[in-house]
């Protein structure tokens, strides 16, 4: 079937008369999940492929993990896209200002932070990159989080983004779930 006539035949109902508007709409906002789903797929099985101790992603690549990044959270795409920098851990903690916590990934406004000595030819380690632009989406349409409470629904919104991703891909997503556990109890919300 020519590729005109397969475009075309997505927009028939079973009896081979055009579908109604919202039927047309409803096909094409599929199309677009499925395309998103196998960029997904492609993006990591890219960054899985690469040698062991890969090296940064590619300009193109962190440029491909962005665009998962706001397929995949459902948020609005900004004008200008964050400043992703590839350092140490002790930098990232230092301008955390989070004393002796180990921190692999953080995003400030503008900027995001990953730690240089993470492995990206491992799924997950890559997906943490995946996760900090997630919050820097979060942060585009939101600004910066005004309590806890609301840094941990971003947090809680970001690791499930990178959990679908993973399991997606078919990759292991029990540090993902055991990170999404341990947040209950970051914020005290228990009444005075």
């Amino acid at each position: 079937m020519p590729f005109g006539e397969f475009v075309s035949s997505m927009f028939l109902d079973k009896t081979g008369t055009r579908a109604p508007a919202s039927a047309r709409k409803k096909e094409v906002l599929r199309g677009a999940v499925l395309l998103a789903v196998g960029f997904a797929l492609g993006m990591l099985a890219t960054l899985a492929a690469r040698p062991a101790r890969a090296s940064q992603p590619t300009a193109d690549e962190q440029r491909s993990m962005y665009l998962l990044a706001h397929s995949q959270a459902g948020l609005p795409l900004p004008e200008k896209g964050p400043m992703i920098h590839f350092t140490s851990q002790e930098r990232i903690r230092s301008l955390l200002g989070c004393g002796r916590c180990r921190p692999s990934g953080a995003q400030i406004r503008e900027d995001v932070y990953v730690d240089e000595a993470l492995d990206f030819s491992q799924a997950y380690e890559a997906s943490i990159l995946l996760h900090e632009l997630v919050h820097y989406l979060q942060w585009a349409a939101r600004g910066t989080a005004a309590s806890c409470q609301e840094w941990l629904e971003r947090e809680q919104r970001a690791l499930a983004v990178q959990a679908r991703v993973l399991m997606m891909t078919g990759n292991d997503t029990t540090r993902v779930r055991l990170s999404a556990q341990l947040l209950r109890f970051a914020c005290d919300t228990a009444p005075p």
